[in-house]
């Protein structure tokens, strides 16, 4: 029995599967661009209030519905199973089976896949459905696109495998994406969210060119992480020859990761690079480990690397962290690195802290030992080293600030030389008040610090094993504030003198060992410390005033400052007696003039500059000069220039400015002055839109050894969804 059904739309529901095509959000793009592709409202379907999940609904224009067989409808079709949409302009429906048999724009979406083609079968039972010439999309649960392709033909079984014959696919979520896979079959896992393709082909570019060809390849569904390889890199060095590297990620847990990146290098053998990271609610760290086993070109050495950074959160408010590197031996970066900063690093730290901190006072243990790269002398260790700070809130309302700084620490030297080892124990306390208004401030303070020492006089029998140093320490530090209003009342400007005194008496501390000291190099915010050394061996000598003025401009309506500058003196009333080891004592009667300034010539460029001025030689001894320049286009320039007189003179350059379209220009220029030469020399262009980066970068840099160059060609690609290709060297 049939029955002919003629209405503007007809609606049934069956108590007893397939897929609807939703237009996907704008993508999110973190570190990308936004891609702009046209939004498409998803259909909404009313569903009668009888209708229940597992019955199956159909509406259309008309319909020719049979009890047994086979039924028809066509116009503007809709079906939806269990969540399932299928749209059609005309389906044919087996009741006994049912399979839909749908043509004419047909639309589906069944779990996290979308296809649109031109005919299609589903089984509303079993959920095997299977379209022709299609176009595909695989969504996120809120419809976000993932990715995106055409395929021959698209075979879904149920809702978590599907398989794509002679397809494309591609996380670019444009009609036309900037790069592609094509493979002469697909797997999608929806449940495990991992997609595998066989005989692929990567094509870039609107002009569809074949880059690289895998007879296999996974990859994510999502933007989950997942375990795998990497993209492959290439390297072409005369230190190291040809290099291939294939890195395999290992996903091992929502917090934890591994990946081994294996390495041959044609010219020294096979190096292996590790990296382990993890994330607890109470951890965090990274274990990085690179060996090279039998350097051919270092008769079979071994060579390694080590980065170890971990933190800890033990309770509350007490942590522990390692933080250590190492390597194998100190030629390890002139092999392996690419720029002048890691080629030309002097030691490596390692250190072991544990620190627990109230509100009044902190306590801190710690191991610290170093790794000498660059031939000199072998600094100290500190094993342990333990410090503990009181600072509680000024006492009532008298405001008086009082604070305790005090440190218990052993040195130790991995060399035996004649150079003393020992412990020493150091207390520094601080008692002060400051007065203050809106139109000055006045803050006498005195300190008073106390050093015994505890050696181990083995190598010099000379030295005094005990001994112990007490100075005290006074100062008195005050200022002015005035200020006047100018262009029409939008800006002021603020004048801001002041004078800091200080006075600390000559202790003779010249039998006392250095093991963490040395003396500060002048600057404009040195004047204002009562003790020109660092570390706590020495204790300077002072009777001495500084002098210095500051001016601000600020802009009245934001507070932004505009632009600052300051300059000031130091007047010696004494000689400064304390010293380092055969150094005389220092009799000049004021300091160099120290001046310093920044702020913004115009919105788009800035200054900044640091010098001092010897008033006995009338010339800049040192000095610092930056200028840059940013505009709303992204373009950007910047300079520095570096100068000490007879020892250092150098200037730095760089620039980034779009060029067309997508591409971006940029480079550095780093040129020791005083010396002729090249320090380092960057020059690259770059390629970004919403779905793929690249990256080429020339360099040329000094080696640590200061009197050869490397050269690099470093090259990246990224692509949205798949990971990043660095070919590099």
């Amino acid at each position: 029995m049939q029955t002919t059904v003629k209405t503007i739309k007809v609606r049934l529901w069956l108590p007893f599967s397939i897929c609807l095509m939703t237009s996907p959000t704008v993508l999110s793009a973190t570190q990308w661009q936004s891609c702009k592709i046209e939004q498409v409202p998803p259909t909404i379907i009313t569903l009668p209030k009888e209708y229940k999940n597992g019955d199956t609904y159909f509406e259309a224009d008309k319909a020719l519905f049979s009890d047994v067989g086979v039924s028809t409808l066509s116009g503007n079709v809709i079906v939806v199973k269990e969540g399932d949409q299928f749209f059609a302009d005309n389906i044919s429906y087996d009741r006994e089976t049912e399979i839909v048999k749908a043509k004419g724009h047909v639309r589906a979406k069944s779990g996290a896949l979308a296809v649109k083609s031109r005919e299609a079968t589903f089984n509303l039972k079993t959920k095997n459905n299977t379209a022709t010439d299609a176009s595909y999309q695989i969504l996120e649960a809120n419809g976000t696109l993932n990715a995106q392709g055409k395929s021959k033909a698209v075979n879904q079984y149920g809702k978590d495998v599907s398989y794509l014959n002679s397809a494309t696919y591609s996380a670019c979520p444009v009609e036309r994406p900037s790069w592609y896979l094509t493979a002469s079959k697909i797997k999608l896992n929806h449940k495990t969210e991992v997609g595998t393709a066989h005989n692929v082909t990567l094509r870039v570019s609107k002009k569809d060119i074949p880059v690289f060809y895998f007879p296999y390849f996974n990859f994510p569904l999502t933007d989950e992480r997942k375990s795998g390889f990497l993209f492959p890199s290439y390297s072409s060095s005369g230190r190291l020859g040809f290099g291939l590297s294939v890195p395999y990620y290992f996903n091992l847990a929502p917090n934890y990761d591994y990946t081994l990146t294996p390495t041959f290098l044609s010219k020294r053998g096979v190096k292996l690079d590790n990296e382990f990271r993890y994330l607890t609610d109470n951890d965090n760290g990274i274990l990085h480990y690179d060996a090279l086993f039998n350097d051919s070109k270092r008769n079979g050495e071994n060579r390694y690397y080590y980065d170890i950074r971990h933190f800890t959160k033990l309770g509350e408010k007490t942590t522990f962290s390692i933080n250590a590197e190492g390597i194998s031996d100190s030629d390890y970066f002139d092999d392996f690195s690419d720029s002048l900063v890691s080629s030309s690093r002097a030691a490596l730290e390692r250190n072991i802290q544990i620190k627990t901190y109230r509100e009044n006072w902190s306590l801190e243990g710690s191991l610290q030992d170093y790794q000498l790269l660059d031939g000199g002398s072998n600094p100290y260790r500190r094993s342990p080293q333990i410090v503990f700070d009181y600072d509680p809130p000024n006492s009532g309302s008298s405001g008086v600030d009082f604070s305790v700084t005090s440190e218990l620490v052993h040195f130790d030297k991995r060399r035996k030389d004649s150079a003393p080892t020992g412990v020493r124990f150091d207390v520094d306390a601080n008692l002060g008040k400051r007065f203050s208004s809106l139109a000055y401030f006045v803050q006498p303070s005195l300190k008073l610090r106390y050093t015994q020492y505890s050696l181990d006089t083995t190598n010099d029998p000379s030295i005094d094993k005990t001994q112990t140093r007490l100075v005290p320490s006074a100062s008195i530090d005050g200022g002015l504030f005035f200020e006047r209003s100018f262009a029409d009342g939008k800006k002021i400007q603020t004048l801001e003198p002041r004078l800091y005194y200080t006075f600390t008496p000559f202790v003779d501390q010249s039998d006392i060992p250095l093991f963490d000291t040395s003396e500060n190099s002048f600057r404009y915010n040195q004047s204002f410390t009562n003790n020109r050394f660092s570390g706590k061996d020495r204790v300077g000598d002072a009777n001495r005033l500084t002098a210095a003025l500051t001016s601000r401009i600020l802009d009245q309506d934001t507070g932004d400052q505009l632009f600052t500058a300051s300059v000031g003196q130091i007047f010696y009333f004494d000689d400064r007696k304390v010293t380092l080891p055969n150094r005389a004592a220092k009799t000049e009667k004021r300091s160099e003039i120290a001046v310093e300034f920044s702020g913004k010539v115009s919105e788009n460029i800035k200054i900044s500059s640091t010098s001092l001025w010897e008033t006995d030689a009338q010339n800049i001894i040192s000095g610092q000069l930056g200028l840059s320049y940013n505009d709303k286009k992204n373009r950007s320039i910047s300079s520095e220039y570096r100068y000490r007189d007879g020892s250092l003179e150098q200037l730095d350059l760089s620039f980034s400015t779009p060029v067309k379209n997508n591409w971006r220009l940029f480079g550095g220029w780093n040129h020791d002055l005083q010396n002729s030469r090249i320090l380092e020399n960057e020059l690259g262009i770059e390629y970004a839109n919403c779905c793929i980066k690249s990256k080429l970068v020339a360099r040329k840099f000094l080696t640590s050894g200061n009197d050869t160059y490397d050269n690099a060609i470093l090259m990246e690609f990224s692509f949205k969804g798949l990971g990043t290709f660095s070919p590099t060297r």
